[in-house]
């Protein structure tokens, strides 16, 4: 335990991950890069809290070991993005949870996870270390960086300890016989709506939007997701979601999506 917390400095985060991606460019790759030049870089700040960094050192591990399992278990390029992106989504609500406060809310902390604990992760994910995936470029859309985006996806699906929303599009999905994407429509309508910040509002966009017959984006024309999501967007404007109780979000859902098709076929003109 520790009274200080690590942190890095958009400037020298930058400094960094230019130097990681020059090293893709000598080597073709990013495995390999020796991080232990750049050791002297790292900060710490205090806190009021004690942080534990055996506890992160933990976590970072146990990640590590399912990007494995799910490396080896197969499947498309596309779907193996999808579960490391829903496995950091449910691990960064539990880390928030071991740190002090003052960490979890400093961007510093978050560049610092970036670059020397999940770099490997952002790398693998994004295909590329640029600095808007980690802060590089300051303070500024916090929501587009790599790990604070999981961090919201989590965030948003989560209900007490219980994050399984992380997962259901992807497994109904599945279930479906529809393939395994669903990281665009996670990311465009439970993570980024300004909506989706009220407490219980996106884990009930998702049960609605899981409902039977669930809705699923086909391609570029047929969107009932984004139909769903612009709907709520309009009735926001008018009500307070943050005043509503579970039970009401989950209802203003489903009413709102009344008429929305779940198949291409049975579209119809409802906005």
């Amino acid at each position: 335990m520790s009274n200080s917390y690590p942190v890095l400095s958009a400037k020298d985060s930058l400094s960094i991950g230019e130097a990681v991606e020059a090293h893709r460019g000598r080597t073709g790759n990013y495995a390999g890069f020796d991080e232990r030049a750049h050791e002297g870089l790292k900060k710490t700040r205090l806190c009021r809290e004690p942080f534990d960094s055996d506890a992160l050192t933990s976590l970072a591990r146990e990640f590590q070991n399912t990007r494995a399992a799910i490396h080896i278990a197969g499947g498309s390029a596309s779907s193996k993005r999808n579960e490391q992106e829903e496995e950091f989504a449910q691990l960064a609500v539990r880390l928030i949870r071991l740190i002090p406060l003052e960490a979890a809310q400093d961007p510093d902390f978050w560049r610092y996870l970036s670059v020397f604990v999940f770099r490997d992760y952002i790398c693998a994910t994004e295909g590329d270390f640029q600095p808007q995936r980690y802060g590089g470029n300051g303070n500024k859309n916090l929501v587009r960086w790599t790990l604070i985006r999981g961090l919201v996806w989590g965030l948003h699906c989560a209900d007490g300890d219980d994050v399984s929303a992380v997962y259901k599009a992807r497994l109904v999905r599945e279930t479906a016989g529809k393939g395994s994407e669903v990281r665009d429509l996670y990311i465009s309508h439970v993570v980024r709506p300004n909506w989706a910040k009220a407490n219980g509002a996106g884990l009930a966009f998702i049960d609605a939007a899981m409902a039977e017959p669930p809705l699923f984006d086909i391609g570029s024309e047929f969107r009932p997701w984004q139909q769903l999501n612009a709907r709520v967007g309009r009735i926001a404007k008018n009500v307070y979601l943050p005043s509503l109780s579970r039970d009401e979000l989950e209802l203003l859902m489903l009413q709102e999506r009344e008429g929305i098709p779940s198949e291409p076929a049975l579209l119809v003109e409802n906005d």
